[in-house]
């Protein structure tokens, strides 16, 4: 079902609702699954949703003001936002296009312990690897697909949870994250990626493995795989060219890749997508 929340009094939306072209469906467990597109640049009324949601940024450009800080998100990015938090957003020149789940009834009741007090953001991480799961399942209707449901987002409130207690990344280690994500294909060692930061190897592990929840071979593995499936889901792209830019030996290592990550081979991952609306 379509929707569009487009009116600036509309600064308190309700699940499913949206500013942007809105396709939404609910489930039995109480979640609402939202795809959200724009289709140019604007920037939005500061408003708040009364359901607390997780966002997976697809395509396009996205910014939002957070406490007066401007934060910019990249496609493959995960964040949450809790129930009733006000913000305002600005839509990329090109567009964006975001999956959301919206959390309600008995399954919000049973991870609402779990989840962060503020706003929180994963860029490429186990978060959105989570999200984008859940969004590559949505069309699944055979009886088990509503439990694989609850299992992820169980699974989200749990990754969220851990991410929490961490002292958030110091600026030595976004500079590390940020060259991995700048340099997919390149070959780096640990010690190449901590002179880049500009500390020791060994803080540098540590500090993968605290604020990400992953290791640093880890977390490169992962954005490579993310990238990859945004890359595999844009009409007319080459699996092969694809594979090359994002670091695999092959089509067959991303196609490896891919099976472990997400279940499926990227040709099969884009016919999903191709039938998403």
């Amino acid at each position: 079902m379509g929707s569009e929340a487009g009116s600036p009094g509309a600064a308190n939306l309700g699940a499913g609702q949206f500013y942007g072209r809105v396709a939404s469906r609910r489930s039995p467990s109480g979640l609402v699954l939202s795809e959200v597109r724009h289709r140019k640049g604007r920037t939005l009324p500061a408003h708040d949703h009364q359901a607390p949601g997780f966002y997976l940024l697809v395509a396009g450009g996205y910014r939002e003001w957070i406490g007066g800080r401007a934060v910019d998100y990249r496609p493959g990015a995960a964040f949450f936002h809790p129930a009733t938090f006000r913000h305002r957003d600005a839509i990329g020149a090109a567009g964006c296009h975001l999956f959301v789940v919206e959390l309600s009834g008995e399954l919000l009741a049973r991870v609402e312990p779990l989840l962060p007090a503020v706003p929180r953001e994963d860029s490429g991480g186990l978060v959105a690897t989570l999200a984008g799961s859940l969004r590559d399942g949505l069309l699944a209707d055979d009886p088990g697909a509503e439990l694989v449901r609850e299992g992820i987002v169980c699974e989200l409130a749990g990754a969220w949870s851990r991410y929490g207690r961490g002292d958030g990344a110091p600026p030595w280690l976004r500079r590390a994250d940020e060259a991995l994500r700048a340099s997919l294909d390149r070959r780096w060692s640990l010690a190449e990626l901590a002179a880049a930061a500009g500390v020791h190897p060994a803080r540098l592990a540590r500090g993968f493995r605290r604020v990400y929840g992953e290791s640093v071979g880890e977390r490169l593995r992962r954005l490579r795989v993310e990238a990859a499936r945004a890359a595999v889901a844009r009409p007319g792209s080459d699996l092969a060219g694809v594979a090359h830019a994002y670091g695999f030996a092959d089509q067959s290592h991303m196609t490896r890749s891919f099976r472990r990550a997400f279940g499926v081979t990227p040709g099969a991952l884009r016919q999903r997508r191709a039938r998403v609306i």
